[in-house]
């Protein structure tokens, strides 16, 4: 196992002081910080959320942005930092669009599909998940999937990973519909 699974791991198993500690050893190592500065940004996100600290959280997140030299994993860090700056308190209306309107600009290049309408008896959630395994994430998003109005909501996950744990089948059993979209093309994973 290597230092930064270990702390993922901590982080996972709650135990995020002792993973901080590992991975503030794992700053000092310029062949590390090199090579994986980004991931240990993006633990440093993920232990910092798991503490409730969501301030340090976003800082860390766009950090990890900043680092990643790969667009697509700049896009997901920086979706991290989207979705904690929500919990910020101190942060307003205009700041958050501004930069909710920056991400959007990352897709640019990305063909938007034509919305499409639906009538349907109650509202329909969808959620996209690269994996629903156990993660620091769960802590956030357990209620989303198992604490909402049944009678006026109905909650799809989708997710690309064939993976599960017991967090997984907890999700299963409370939404809607639950798919898993690994094989299909992002054309048919989006009609989906």
């Amino acid at each position: 196992m290597t230092v930064l699974e270990k702390a993922e791991k901590q982080i996972d198993d709650g135990e995020c002081d002792e993973a901080i500690a590992v991975l503030r050893k794992a700053e000092s190592y310029d062949e590390i910080m090199t090579n994986e500065g980004f991931k240990i940004a993006e633990l440093f996100g993920g232990a910092f959320k798991v503490m409730g600290d969501a301030k340090r959280a976003a800082a860390a997140y766009f950090d990890a942005a900043m680092k990643d030299r790969f667009l697509r994993a700049q896009r997901w860090h920086l979706s991290s930092y989207i979705f904690i700056l929500h919990y910020l308190q101190d942060i307003n209306t205009k700041e958050l669009y501004d930069k909710l309107t920056a991400y959007e600009n990352l897709f640019a290049d990305v063909e938007k599909f034509s919305p499409r309408n639906f009538a349907h008896d109650k509202i329909r959630i969808g959620y996209l998940l690269p994996y629903a395994k156990k993660s620091s994430l769960k802590n956030f998003i357990r209620p989303l999937f198992t604490k909402y109005n049944r009678d006026d909501f109905e909650v799809y996950v989708y997710t690309f990973s064939t993976d599960g744990d017991e967090f997984t089948d907890e999700i299963v059993a409370n939404v809607s519909v639950f798919k898993i979209l690994s094989e299909e093309s992002p054309e048919e994973a989006a009609k989906v």
